[in-house]
């Protein structure tokens, strides 16, 4: 018997994308041998089709920035978001912004772009979760002490 899921319920699926999960990706060199030793990818695939069978919104977060990184200040302090821009890494419409093929999203699920570790800060991504009446969020994602910890203590505390 399969568990009750709320019907206003929703998956993010934050940073699963090529940058951050292949070996060739800006943080994916550092971090891709967690990701096998993990197997976060089969474990996310897992998540994803039971997200698809029960018909929640499924919700696509990549991090990626426009040629030039207008969107990262000058004197950011960051260093992982630095290292993407001394290497010219993330750029939206490439490769490495694209969703991993194993998670490829389907035609009707939204991708967001951000630019940092919060998925919701200057994204519309609060619109989408609001115009479908979404409250009560799965999450799924890489760098869990970070991006999806930041991401679920920011949806708890807009409601």
């Amino acid at each position: 018997m399969a568990k009750r899921v709320a019907p206003e319920a929703a998956l993010l699926m934050l940073h699963w994308q090529n940058s951050v999960c292949d070996p060739k990706g800006v943080w994916g060199k550092n971090l891709c041998r967690q990701i096998e030793k993990n197997n976060a990818v089969k474990n996310a695939q897992s998540v994803l089709a039971t997200a698809r069978n029960r018909g929640l919104l499924t919700i696509f977060v990549n991090i990626g920035w426009r040629p030039g990184f207008h969107e990262l200040p000058e004197n950011q302090y960051y260093p992982l978001l630095q290292g993407a821009k001394d290497e010219n890494k993330g750029i939206v419409g490439t490769w490495e912004v694209d969703v991993i093929d194993a998670l490829r999203p389907m035609a009707h699920e939204p991708i967001v772009l951000n630019f940092g570790s919060d998925s919701f800060e200057g994204t519309d991504l609060d619109r989408i979760l609001r115009a479908n009446a979404v409250g009560h969020l799965f999450v799924s994602g890489q760098c869990i002490e970070h991006v999806v910890a930041t991401n679920i203590k920011r949806a708890a505390n807009m409601g």
